[in-house]
């Protein structure tokens, strides 16, 4: 895939949509979002895209749509950061949190606060090694790491998960835990 491929390819859908509806419809808004890996999903190992990147495709974004009338909302990239810093974090960011607070919780002080040279983003940039013990490791939500690694490599691959039904759980089993 070319770089931006996917960008372009939305770009170009959304701008055929309005011009599907201009007549009616007169305005389309749009909200895009940075990815923000969690605990507990197939992505929970891969690390969030960086700030500057992520603000260079909104831009991009904003500035191919801006002249069809299409109307570009976004989380700010930074508190998606500092969002998927606390998700990913470990027992070190409560310590780092506490700082935070004590230099007064703005929005530099998550920038520059750092515990052991590590700061939010680190939490929120780093890549995981599918081997390495995760923070939240222990807490039991029924599913387990092999589901999950088993769903990344489904995804990566491009495979779909097969839906489940209620006649047919054979995938995580969640819905047979009492």
């Amino acid at each position: 895939m070319k770089k931006n491929e996917d960008i372009d390819e939305m770009i170009e859908f959304l701008v055929a949509l309005k011009n599907t509806f201009k007549n009616s419809y007169s305005n389309l808004t749009i909200s895009i979002n940075p990815f923000i890996p969690k605990p507990f999903t197939p992505f929970q190992w891969i690390g969030m895209e960086d700030i500057k990147s992520l603000n260079e495709k909104i831009k991009l974004i904003q500035n191919k749509l801006k002249p069809h009338g299409i109307k570009v909302i976004f989380e700010s990239p930074r508190m998606s950061e500092i969002q998927a810093g606390l998700a990913r974090g470990n027992r070190h960011t409560a310590k780092l949190l506490y700082e935070i607070y004590k230099n007064g919780a703005t929005n530099s002080a998550f920038s520059k606060t750092k515990i052991d040279g590590k700061g939010l983003e680190f939490y929120a940039h780093r890549e995981i090694d599918k081997k390495a013990v995760l923070p939240w490791e222990h807490i039991n939500i029924g599913l387990s790491k092999a589901y999950f690694l088993g769903e990344y490599n489904r995804a990566t691959n491009g495979q779909p998960t097969e839906k489940c039904t209620e006649e047919k759980c054979q995938k995580c089993r969640i819905c047979q835990i009492k």
